[in-house]
């Protein structure tokens, strides 16, 4: 009988091994994503997403935007020939850069690379997690025009949820609804993208392309890496020019 026994328990054991090791297995394939699959541009400093916003002219006065507290260079303003992007986003402060990090990437189209270690967006958002003014303070923001109402809604539940307070944001208004779009079949093809040329203007290097969609034009991209600074990989499309540089892909 104490054969037998012992015999259940180490089985028991066993399958108890297997069950973890096949669980191991699962989380590794959830975790595959890696930094050539972000779509998205990070910032990692708050003078970056600042230049960023400013560059974009998303507006800093009430009424258009949200008054966000970026730290601004004395002197400098917004170019007045840059026409404002209306672009939803939301802003979020933290206690602590882990409250910062677990909020972020609690969200659906934010993953970890596998490789770097870094944020990267399924989706082409402009996002960045940063040291604010004030001690230990941290703050997560994400904007852009794939930031749709799904997007927007869950940004802003889960980021509350892991303990952000809100400092702004501006909702996704006036998205029209689409007639449904006739089902095609899904048959796997290459970009459609054609060389254009390259041409340097002062420190920049400018890589062009041309594609017949915005859908070629990121699929193109997303085969593309850049690993230096002041270089771009621009892609024309009659929708509007999407391009990727060192930090990642962005619309312009």
């Amino acid at each position: 009988m104490y054969k037998y026994t012992g015999l259940c328990l180490l089985m028991g054991f066993i399958g108890l091994f297997l069950a973890g090791s096949c669980k191991t297995k699962v989380d590794d394939a959830d975790n595959s994503f890696l930094a050539k699959d972000n779509i998205g541009t990070r910032y990692d400093t708050i003078d970056e997403v600042s230049a960023a916003w400013q560059t974009q002219g998303m507006s800093y006065s009430k009424g258009k935007n949200v008054d966000v507290s970026f730290l601004m260079v004395e002197g400098t303003q917004i170019n007045t020939k840059i026409t404002p992007k209306e672009w939803p986003f939301v802003h979020f402060s933290f206690d602590g850069k882990e409250k910062a990090g677990n909020a972020l990437s609690s969200l659906s189209f934010i993953k970890t690379a596998k490789d770097s270690g870094e944020y990267i967006s399924l989706k082409v958002l402009e996002f960045g997690l940063y040291k604010s003014k004030g001690d230990n303070q941290y703050e997560v923001i994400i904007w852009g025009n794939d930031l749709d109402r799904e997007s927007f809604k869950e940004a802003k539940e889960k980021l509350f949820a892991n303990g952000g307070v809100l400092q702004g944001s501006r909702d996704p208004n006036g998205e029209k609804k689409q007639a449904p779009k006739k089902r095609r079949k899904t048959v796997e093809k290459k970009p459609k993208v054609t060389y254009q040329g390259t041409e340097k203007q002062g420190p920049h290097t400018y890589e062009t392309y041309k594609a017949g969609s915005k859908e070629d034009a990121l699929a193109f991209l997303k085969t593309k890496f850049v690993d230096k600074k002041l270089y771009y990989i621009v892609v024309e499309t009659p929708d509007g020019n999407w391009g990727r540089d060192i930090q990642g892909i962005y619309q312009e």
